[in-house]
């Protein structure tokens, strides 16, 4: 339902001074008129986007940036990181999605397999994580393209840095019988009059025009590979480009007219050199990873890392948007074989270099020992007695006392459900051999 904006604001006004009379009620009808012109700003159509139709010509490419500039202007991008920057299937408002599809992608253990055929259909998988009981899932097994669009946009490999934009999307089928992913084909809308559409469309990049002499162009890529060959590294980011650029060549700096704007320098960059690599703010002479893989080549093999050091990680690679305790999330996911959480900030240790000696072994497990044949237990979610262990490296806390458990005392003591035990004995009474 579309809700008549004038209407509410309207009503919302008349109430205020109903209830508290005309007196000194200008601030609440001046803070209604604001919301009102906010939300006149963000209305939609009844089927998606107003203006998306103007903006959206079907065959032309399109970064992602391009999409999310069209379809949510006001909220900040940020390469290679969140919906946006990452996702295959982003959500919209009112059931509304978009699809990014690249041929041949691979996620976990699963490798897409994914196509358009000569009438348009296209073969096409969920996230491996999703089934039949997935809201989004069930949203694509009752779309109808009558009342709700999904927008298809899809590239032939990871190299293009664009997508092809194909059109809006109509549900065929699903396949009953396979989730995790789920199996879906799809029509494109108006397939049939594609080659119609393509020459009636004059092909125009959505990019910025600049006028830049060869010899300014030129220099610029000059300093951008001497500081490849300088440094030894295959990619920067492009604030680090500006400050090198702002402090050693003051004459290339004012003629690109860039100060106080290192955006502009990166628009630039990827307006004029086509052979360079543009992903997660950097600019590279080779493709570069997303910045997860980054992040783990910079800190793989260290000892401890959290949230602040890798956070500290990126402030020194110049990366400009800020590093989410999400984004931390997840760069765990990917590295949690090799390492231990160690407590609730989600502080990492590298599970071969979490040590303890012998004698400091000995005595945690006489502790133990006392302990449990005290209580019958040791309850994790309630046990305060810490005091009791001999000093580590690390503080003392429960998920320390279970790491320790499972690396040490394996042969000895039992973790279930936050409750350790003798081995053997599960609520101090002693389990049978089978």
């Amino acid at each position: 339902m579309i809700f008549n904006i004038d209407k509410v604001l309207d009503y919302f006004t008349s109430s205020i001074r109903m209830l508290k009379g005309e007196k000194n009620q200008n601030n609440e009808i001046d803070s209604l008129k604001k919301v009102k012109e906010c939300c006149k700003q963000s209305e939609l159509s009844d089927n998606g986007f107003s203006d998306v139709k103007n903006k959206l010509i079907r065959f032309n490419k399109y970064s992602r940036e391009d999409v999310h500039n069209i379809f949510s202007p006001n909220t900040n991008f940020r390469p290679g990181c969140g919906a946006w920057g990452l996702h295959g299937i982003i959500r919209l408002p009112n059931n509304n999605y978009i699809f990014f599809v690249t041929y041949g992608s691979k996620q976990a253990d699963h490798v897409f397999q994914e196509g358009i055929s000569s009438d348009g259909k296209l073969i096409w998988q969920s996230q491996p994580q999703q089934t039949f009981a997935s809201k989004d899932i069930q949203n694509f097994i009752k779309h109808d393209s009558e009342k709700n669009d999904i927008y298809l946009f899809k590239r032939d490999s990871k190299s293009e840095k664009e997508y092809s934009y194909m059109g809006k999307l109509k549900y065929v089928s699903h396949d009953p019988d396979k989730q995790a992913p789920v199996w879906f084909t799809w029509q494109i809308i108006d397939w049939d009059n594609k080659d119609k559409i393509v020459e009636e469309n004059v092909i125009k990049e959505n990019k910025p025009q600049y006028d830049y002499d060869e010899n300014t162009i030129e220099n610029l890529r000059m300093f951008i590979d001497n500081m490849y060959a300088v440094l030894g590294v295959n990619y920067l980011t492009y604030n680090n480009i500006y400050a090198k650029i702002s402090i050693m060549d003051e004459d290339l700096f004012d003629r690109l007219e860039i100060k106080g704007n290192p955006d502009k320098l990166y628009s630039i960059i990827k307006y004029y050199n086509k052979d360079y690599y543009y992903n997660n703010e950097f600019i590279g002479k080779t493709e570069i990873p997303p910045l997860e893989e980054l992040l783990i080549e910079k800190i793989r093999n260290e000892k401890f890392i959290s949230y602040k050091k890798v956070k500290s990680i990126c402030e020194q690679m110049m990366i400009n948007k800020s590093y989410k305790k999400d984004d931390y999330i997840q760069l765990i996911s990917l590295i949690d074989k090799d390492y231990y959480v160690i407590n609730d900030e989600n502080d990492l240790v590298n599970k071969e270099q979490f040590k303890i000696d012998e004698v400091t072994e000995q005595n945690i497990r006489d502790v133990l020992k006392n302990l449990i044949e005290s209580n019958n237990e040791i309850d994790l979610n309630n046990f305060k007695s810490y005091m009791f262990f001999p000093k580590i490296e690390y503080p003392w806390n429960k998920e320390i006392l279970k790491i320790v458990i499972e690396k040490y005392y394996e042969d000895y003591f039992y973790v279930s459900n936050e409750h350790i035990y003798k081995k053997g004995e599960i609520n101090g009474e002693q389990m049978e051999n089978n």
